[in-house]
This record gives C-alpha cells, structure tokens and sequence, in this order.
C-alpha cells in the first residue's frame, strides 16, 4: 500500500470578529499573500507560530530515572525550526536544535536523555520559519515563536525521588452541589495542598494548566504550611480567551505544586479536574470553606458591621420600638423581637458574609439580604426548615427550601451570603441552601422581620467581606 503522512490545524473565532472567516496563508502577509492577521493571542501576545509539547508537557510530574523526550506539534504545520534548552535542578543546560518534518512534527530520538535528579526543571523552547509557504518564502524578519505559556519562551515539570514528599492536592470543587454544576454556575475554585509538618520554605512553585496552554506559572506564598491558590473562570479568560467559564468551568484544569526547603527536603503534588468530573481525594477542609460554623469574621475578611448588643442597638433603624428590647440572657445581653416587627441595619453591602445567632421561641422569621428599593433575598427560618425566595415582587419569584428541622429555645449559627453569583445558607456549619443566581440583586441591606405570632432572640450579628473579593 502507499502511505502518506498529514497534518492540519485550524482556529476557531470569535462569532464578532470583524475580519470573519477566513482562509489565509500563514505569517501576516509575510510570504507575500494577504493578511489574516495573528492566529489568536493569549496573555497580551500576538501569536503568528507556536510549539505545542506533546511530550514531556508543562506540570507534568516524573520520576528519577525517567526519559526526558521532547515530541510536538508547530502550527502552522510547516518545516520550520526547533531550538530549545533544558535546565536541570543544579543548573546543568542541555541545548538541541532541529527541524520538524513536512507537517510541523518535531521528535529527534538521538536527544533524549535520563532524568538524573529531582526538582524543578524548566525547557526554554523557539521555533522559527525561514522557508516556504503556500504563498511562497517569508522573508527576514524571520516568524517566529515559542510556547502557549505566560511568558511564551519556557515552561517547568516536576522530577520526584524516594525522598520527595509527596503532597495531596484537593479542591473545593468536590463540595460544590450538583445543583450548581448543572445550572453553569461554578466560576472559581480553590486548590490547596498542606505541607509535611515543620516545614520551613517559605514559597512554592505553582504551574496551572489547560490542554496546550499554561495558564498560569509562578511562585506562591506558603501560608500557615498550606499552598493555597485560587482560580478565578474571568481572570483565566481575560489572559486566554478560549478558557471556559461564563457557563460554568468546563475545561480539563491541571494544578501541580512544587516546593523546597533551604536544606534540600521537597514536595511536590497534582490534581486533574474536568468540569464536574473531579478526582477522589481527602475531603476539603471545612474551615477553609463555607459556611464557617462561626459568626466572628475570619482572618481573610474585613469586618464592616458588629453587633453584640452589649452597649445597645446601634446601627439599627426600628420599625415598632415597642416590639423590641435588648434583654439579657445567660449573662450576655441579645435583641429580642416579638411580633410583626423589623429591624434594619446598612444600605450598601454587595458580596459579603451575613453571620449571626439565632434562637427561635416561637413561630417563625424572615432573614431578608441585599434589601433595597422592594427588592431582597427573603430567607424563611422555622422550626420545620429554611426556605429561600429572590423577591422582586414578580409572579416569577421562585421558592427553594430545606427540610432541615430546627429546635425552638436553641442558639443556631446562621449564615448567608452571595458570592460568586451564588446564595448560600448554612446552619451550624452545615449548608442548607445553595442557589446559584445568573443576575444577582444588587447591593442593599439586612432587615430581620419577625411574623405575628413570633418571638425570637438575635445576637453576635456580623457583616463580613472578603479581602481579596475582587
């Protein structure tokens, strides 16, 4: 029989773009034909030619005495140049150079080596076309190119030895209800890892990646012996516009760790998500999470609103004085209501945390958030569960509850917040309500609303915002 090799590559645009679609020779117009313009650009670059690694990749993790082979792709698909550098751990370089064959695939058995040490190593990577097109020769400058990675020239991979610790990389991704996976609603997401106790380094290294593209690819401050970094969907897309994640994180995420002490001990680890597909793991902690279980704000957040009642009801606008007072209870002073009565404090708070303790005597009472101009959340609290109304005064207005029973005469945590385009509600740290919101209502206030027949204690009310909300 007679065999032929063959190779293709093609872009998807953008619906808007205004040159629409097009089949255009490569290079800008180099090579003598029209301009198509660049291929796409990802983190603020034009891209005319890339490499794409299709063996040993960015964050990948090997072991000692594995083989370094460096295999890929050029597009466009073309017999162009290949010259790359390979650094080891102590600082040892390696340089090769060659040429793909007549389809852009470039693979040189003769090059491959043994990985012989662990650590972090880094390839830096050109190519280069300095001949024919299918609209003839480009001419010099030269196209060139490198790698779909932040700085377009280099990226790093991870070689492990048996004294390499090795870390277990979790998500939160693995608590998010499925209700929010279906709804499209997942925009972000937290990987962490802990550190070997009495470690001492103080950074890591942290390399993100999506099929063919590194995302992101920095060092990171270890906090409290936990490598944390969180992933926001907007952010990503901002600096690679093909990164899904207005309906929902879709693509195939890779997140690999890599740190080291001053006296040599490592650790490395990694994780692989593909949308709601996330790997088993150790549970994500629930002190990192939320809910808190907790009223006061944590340390990642800036408290705007308290109130223990202690020195009286300041900050608080009163619908009906006579149906409350300020009593004390087990040694500590707490807001009781009684009645059809409301209570309302602030005007302005967007994405924060509502936290505060609750005790039902009687009957049962509205937590109303982001109250302003007749609009609000109305959470529904009683003795026989939670339920969650985004109230717009519309026949449209949609109720979701939770069977969860609550105790009259017993103290519960409750928080609430909307982050993310997501409204949550637990209850001793335990999560009752969570429903996504594509619009969400804008900035407003908190208006606690007692029933007719109701009677019930408040205290410990915060307010909490995130530090690094945006």
């Amino acid at each position: 029989g007679i065999f032929a090799i063959y190779g293709s590559g093609w872009v998807l645009l953008n619906r808007n773009d205004p040159q629409g679609s097009r089949f255009m020779p490569p290079f800008q117009g180099n090579s003598g034909g029209p301009n198509g313009g660049p291929l796409f650009n990802i983190h603020g670059r034009d891209i005319d030619m890339f490499f794409l690694p299709l063996g040993i990749r960015p964050a990948a993790i090997l072991d000692v005495g594995d083989v370094f082979k460096m295999a890929g792709s050029i597009m466009p698909t073309l017999p162009s140049k290949v010259a790359y550098t390979v650094t080891s751990p102590d600082g040892t370089l390696r340089t090769f150079e060659g040429q793909a064959n007549s389809i852009g695939y470039y693979y040189n058995p003769s090059d491959d080596f043994t990985l012989e040490q662990s650590g972090l190593w880094t390839v830096e990577l050109k190519v280069i076309h300095d001949g024919m097109t299918s609209a003839g020769p480009v001419q010099e400058p030269y196209p060139n190119g490198g790698l779909l990675t932040p700085d377009g020239r280099t990226f790093t991979f991870v070689v492990m030895d048996n004294d390499t610790e090795a870390l277990d990389v979790i998500s939160d991704l693995t608590r998010r209800s499925p209700v929010l996976w279906y709804a499209g609603s997942i925009q972000n997401a937290h990987f962490e890892a802990t550190l070997p106790k009495e470690w001492t380094g103080e950074m890591a290294h942290l390399t993100a990646t999506m099929p063919g593209i590194v995302l992101v690819e920095k060092d990171i401050l270890i906090e409290d012996g936990v490598i944390k970094w969180l992933l926001k969907g907007d952010e990503m897309n901002q600096l690679v516009e093909n990164f899904d994640y207005d309906n929902g994180l879709a693509d195939t995420i890779t997140v690999t760790y890599y740190a080291k002490e001053q006296f040599g001990r490592q650790a490395a680890g990694t994780i692989v998500t593909h949308g709601a597909r996330v790997p088993l793991s150790s549970p994500y902690p629930l002190s990192a999470d939320w809910p808190t279980g907790q009223t006061n704000c944590l340390q990642s957040e800036t408290e705007l609103f308290a109130s223990d009642f202690e020195k009286g009801t300041k900050g608080w606008n009163f619908s009906n004085e006579k149906g409350w007072a300020v009593v004390q209870v087990d040694g500590s002073n707490v807001l009781q209501g009684t009645g059809q009565v409301s209570a309302f404090a602030g005007h302005n708070w967007d994405e924060v945390a509502w936290r505060m303790r609750v005790k039902l005597l009687i009957g049962r009472i509205h937590l109303n958030f982001h109250d302003k101009g007749g609009l609000r959340y109305l959470i529904s609290f009683g003795e026989d569960g939670t339920a969650s109304t985004r109230s717009t005064n519309s026949p449209s207005d949609v109720t979701i509850g939770a069977g969860v029973l609550h105790e009259l005469n017993k103290w519960y945590v409750v928080e609430i917040s909307l982050f993310e385009k997501v409204l949550r509600i637990g209850v001793d740290g335990v999560l009752e309500i969570e429903q996504p919101d594509s619009n969400p209502l804008p900035p407003g206030g908190i208006w606690l609303e007692g029933h007719p027949d109701s009677e019930v204690l408040f205290d410990d009310i915060h307010i909490c915002e995130p530090i690094d909300k945006n």
